[in-house]
């Protein structure tokens, strides 16, 4: 094994990465290589989990939510028209209420106004 040749500076001890990138000339490229691979994945399943989410979706719903005094509306996607209202529901009710017990109390109040479209 090639010993790295080091040099003493301000900073204290380091190694001198280009001796060691002279001896090693793949290092470089491999790493590229593997950042790119990474990346090229990472964009395929985000492809993916989009195509997932709204490829079946054949009904658009929003929900108004009133909980504590408090309102919000919410849009969802889904495979039926129940499906996007619940998912709209549990959406609207996520920053009006705090806390798990808040959180289930508002999905059991009855929404203000539910409208369902085809997209």
């Amino acid at each position: 094994m090639p010993v790295i040749p080091y040099t003493i500076n301000d900073a204290g001890l380091w190694r001198e990465l280009r001796v060691f990138a002279t001896l090693h000339p793949h290092y470089e490229r491999a790493m590229k290589r593997s950042t790119l691979i990474t990346l090229a994945v990472i964009l395929v399943v985000i492809a993916l989990f989009f195509y997932m989410s709204t490829a079946r979706a054949t009904e658009q719903c929003t929900v108004c939510m009133e909980f504590n005094g408090r309102s919000n509306c919410a849009t969802a996607a889904g495979h039926t028209a129940a499906e996007a209202t619940e998912t709209a529901h549990n959406t609207a009710c996520g920053p009006i209420a705090s806390g798990m017990n808040e959180t289930i109390a508002c999905g059991n109040v009855a929404p203000v106004s539910v409208q369902c479209r085809t997209p």
